[in-house]
């Protein structure tokens, strides 16, 4: 996957993990509650039309999206016109991580005659999701027409010719998606394309299994870090062996803890309205059900995503101060403290985004609300306790989220 340059707005969310007062924590909430305002996906659409010639004010909402659909009637491609305004006029609404709205921003990509390197950074910077996941047969095609400058409609075509040839019994077919991403992209002409997948079908089955083999080993890892962390703290010979109780740590909260026999909360940290996070951050935050998804192997890629950088953020912060001499680390003076914490932030930063690339995923981008969130709590003094005191500010505190209990 590409790496690009860092645009003004995202150098600014970065420099912002910095200069928000640690010892002052309303400013960097008021800042991550106003992150339902960033305009990335309209952001990056403007981009794009700017560099086709067209200048639009960021603030015409219902000109850049008639730009966008005259694009699709001209290509006669189909759309649905309320979601692309939708999209572009509300910031909090933005397109989700499922087949239908990924479809559509693949068919934005060819509206706007983008080539296979935009429509990578469109998808990174724009829609915070990558772009072609090579194991699937659709994607492999769309790179192939954007790379070559061919239409949305013969990228259909090609996929219904895959679709309707014989399969090919092929025990040797290439699987992992690096190799298959090789392969097309070394592709010449549509035939061959067309002759490669058939033949290597098999190996286009299995999806983000190097993310999921990760996540399943670093479970364990955090089972291990948490127990030495509930033991240290409470005194008490609990051991963690599950995800609800490691959730339960990493957060400071159990999200199914009961009382009486009954739930203690109604409103998950993904409602809607039971907390203030913005929807970037609540969309797929990483608790059981998601962790569950993950292990049947059926989780969307910003699911596991999410949840791969939650529990490398855990396992990097938490070790390091339960298992790599946590006295001494409380040694020296603030200054001195205040360098680790930088040395710290980055060799996390540079390990987080080595564990995205292997498994495929986009890296660490300062203008995803998620990926800000995890940034400012690493580049804390205590990232794991500033983790849990956000989520004590931002969704614990709400009194609407515990069952009332009748007097």
């Amino acid at each position: 996957m590409g790496k690009y340059e860092d645009g003004n707005a995202t150098c600014l969310a970065f420099d912002n993990i910095f200069e928000m007062p640690e010892n002052e924590d309303v400013p960097a909430l008021d800042y991550i509650i106003n992150l339902d305002y960033i305009t990335v996906f309209k952001d990056a659409c403007l981009k794009k039309i700017k560099s086709l010639g067209y200048d639009f004010d960021s603030s015409d909402n219902d000109g850049i999206s008639e730009f966008i659909l005259k694009c699709f009637a001209d290509k006669n491609i189909d759309v649905k016109e309320k979601t692309i305004k939708r999209w572009i006029s509300k910031t909090e609404d933005t397109p989700e991580n499922t087949y239908n709205d990924r479809e559509t921003v693949y068919k934005i990509c060819f509206a706007l005659s983008m080539n296979e390197k935009e429509t990578e950074e469109f998808f990174v910077k724009g829609y915070l999701e990558r772009a072609f996941n090579f194991k699937s047969i659709n994607e492999a095609v769309y790179y192939f027409c954007l790379k070559n400058d061919l239409s949305y409609h013969i990228a259909q075509e090609i996929i219904v010719e895959i679709e309707n040839k014989e399969s090919v019994v092929n025990p040797d077919a290439e699987c992992m998606s690096v190799v298959i991403a090789n392969s097309v992209d070394a592709i010449k002409n549509r035939a061959e394309l067309v002759d490669y997948i058939v033949k290597n079908k098999e190996g286009f089955t299995r999806q983000n299994s190097t993310a999921i083999e990760k996540i399943k080993d670093l479970l364990p890892k955090c089972y291990k870090i948490a127990t030495d962390e509930v033991q240290h703290f409470d005194d008490s010979q609990k051991v963690i062996s599950n995800e609800d109780e490691l959730l339960e740590v990493i957060y400071g909260y159990a999200a199914r803890a009961t009382q009486n026999g009954e739930n203690i909360f109604k409103r998950s940290i993904s409602d809607k309205t039971a907390s203030k996070f913005p929807l970037l951050i609540k969309r797929n935050f990483p608790q059981r059900e998601q962790l569950k998804n993950i292990s049947k192997g059926n989780a969307s890629n910003d699911v596991i995503r999410k949840a791969l950088i939650m529990l490398n953020f855990y396992h990097f912060f938490a070790g390091f101060q339960f298992e790599k001499n946590k006295e001494e680390n409380k040694k020296g003076n603030e200054e001195g403290n205040k360098v680790l914490e930088y040395e710290l932030f980055d060799e996390f930063v540079k390990e987080m985004n080595g564990t995205l690339e292997l498994c495929g995923y986009v890296q660490l981008y300062w203008r995803n609300p998620f990926d800000w969130l995890i940034g400012y709590c690493a580049g804390s003094s205590n990232p794991v306790d500033k983790l849990r005191d956000i989520i004590d500010e931002l969704y614990l505190s709400n009194d609407e989220i515990y069952v009332k209990k009748e007097k």
